[in-house]
């Protein structure tokens, strides 16, 4: 339910005309929603330290922000995601 309002009123953002033209915003918010999707899709398995590949996700989601962050520099602050699965 919250996920999907959250994603209408980002679809419904008045600034949502620069994600859809020819910027940099759009391939900074599909790399950006990627790696919080990969940092917190396994993150119950990572607590109860069952998955195998742990530390594989945490590297991919810190691929996808550090691609993010050459992008756009303000991604930086979003090495909060794979800090927090790590400690």
């Amino acid at each position: 339910e919250m996920a999907y309002i959250s994603a209408l009123l980002f679809i419904f953002n008045p600034a949502s005309i620069f994600h859809i033209s020819n910027y940099s915003e759009s391939l900074f918010i599909l790399l950006t929603f990627m790696g919080i999707y990969v940092a917190f899709q396994h993150y119950e398995e990572f607590l109860e330290g069952n998955s195998q590949f742990q530390i594989f996700y945490v590297f991919l989601a810190s691929i996808l922000f550090a691609i993010s962050v050459s992008i756009r520099s303000n991604a930086l602050f979003y090495i909060i995601f794979p800090g927090y699965m790590i400690f």
